[in-house]
């Protein structure tokens, strides 16, 4: 999570309370480290209360402070039940290309998958 001074770029979407199906499946999907947390976010100058999922480091799937390559390695041969991990980091660096906002270790760990 951000910290005071620091913001997150990201898509918010808006679903019809109470979205119980889509939660369960959201959490199912995002079990592996992942904790659902509830937080207050600005969109187009109001506040609204948002759902995410968040890895706080050091759960048990944390890969830790590895090097690019062994990240890489790692990614390349792992999914999950939304598919391939690869294939995640590849959308995940599209979907920031869109936004207008870049991620250093996105962008590297894309272009290393690819090689």
């Amino acid at each position: 999570m951000p910290r005071d001074g620091e913001s997150v770029v990201g898509a918010l979407y808006f679903v019809a309370a109470p979205a119980l199906e889509l939660l369960a499946e959201l959490d199912h999907r995002e079990r592996a480290g992942y904790q659902r947390v509830t937080l207050e976010v600005a969109a187009d100058r109001q506040l609204y209360q948002a759902v995410t999922w968040i890895a706080p480091p050091g759960n048990a799937y944390d890969a830790g402070q590895s090097q690019l390559a062994e990240l890489a390695a790692h990614i390349r041969r792992c999914q999950g039940p939304s598919g391939r991990n690869a294939d995640y980091v590849f959308e995940l660096e599209r979907a920031l290309a869109e936004l207008g906002a870049a991620d250093t270790l996105v962008s590297e760990l894309a272009a290393s998958l690819r090689r």
